[in-house]
């Protein structure tokens, strides 16, 4: 429920409630319809989170959908950042996506980190997306969907 800054629009289709959205504190269900959701298409997903106070931080963590039907993959990776003044950043985690982007039905993917002895006011989460959607898909070359939920701060 803190401040969020994207550093990209999403779609008009898929806002996931607004601008705040993936600080609203409502998780996506299974169903990528519901409104929760928040997606850009052939882009990557750049979010900052003002904590408001310099704060310990044990944990980020943000949901991602999966459906490759639909052309919405999970991202490539994941890169969570700290920062006490929202200018010089420090990398918490990189993590790389561990499922298969032929994975086949709907699925929530969570990417999460739990650094150690992290304090910092800021947050940032940059999700890649996946690019074009791959050879065997049924739409080849055309930009993929990257859809989030929540970017979760504790």
């Amino acid at each position: 429920m803190k401040k969020i800054t994207l550093g990209y629009e999403p779609s008009p289709y898929y806002t996931g409630g607004g601008q705040q959205a993936l600080a609203d504190g409502n998780l996506g269900t299974v169903d990528f319809r519901d409104g929760y959701w928040q997606a850009v298409q052939g882009k990557d997903m750049e979010v900052m989170i003002d904590l408001g106070e310099t704060k310990d931080i044990t944990q980020v963590t943000s949901h991602f959908y999966h459906y490759a039907n639909a052309w919405i993959f999970r991202p490539s990776h994941v890169v969570f950042y700290s920062s006490q003044d929202g200018l010089k950043w420090s990398e918490l985690k990189d993590i790389a996506s561990t499922t298969p982007e032929n994975t086949a039905g709907e699925s929530i993917i969570p990417f999460s980190c739990s650094p150690q002895k992290t304090k910092g006011r800021y947050v940032k989460m940059v999700a890649y997306n996946n690019g074009k959607c791959p050879d065997w898909h049924d739409a080849p070359g055309e930009p993929s969907w990257l859809f989030c939920d929540e970017l979760i701060v504790k």
